[in-house]
């Protein structure tokens, strides 16, 4: 077990490429290095997955980058449309009822997105 310093970061990264000489090298290495428990983690849960842990990061970094259209970002984009439309159905029966418990949502959404900082200054007018 390899003991790193409080000054050196818990990924590192140093990237290979293949060179054309090497024809039997059909792709780019990456070096990561891992704390002890990331990299238990990650062989726990390749292995659990009946594969080996370089094939499960790819497979994760795919999914992650986008380049699985049914993966992660797929996911997100689908609830994101969802919760969305359904607020947006919401948000317009209670106005349509009682427009000040609207104001008074709205109100309170605006309120609760400037204290976690999800809510830029520019946007923040009454």
């Amino acid at each position: 077990m390899a003991l790193r310093s409080s000054g050196e970061p818990a990924i590192r990264l140093r990237l290979h490429y293949p060179s054309a000489q090497n024809q039997d090298l059909r792709m780019a290495r990456i070096t990561i290095r891992l704390d002890d428990a990331l990299f238990d983690r990650l062989v726990d849960q390749a292995y659990s997955s009946g594969s080996t842990p370089s094939a499960y990061l790819r497979d994760i970094l795919h999914r992650f980058e986008g380049d699985d259209p049914s993966g992660y970002h797929a996911r997100l984009d689908e609830l994101h449309a969802t919760a969305i439309q359904t607020l947006a159905i919401l948000a317009k029966s209670i106005g349509a009822r009682t427009p000040d418990i609207l104001a008074a949502g709205l109100a309170d959404a605006r309120r609760l997105l400037k204290e976690r900082g999800l809510l830029d200054p520019e946007q923040d007018r009454p």
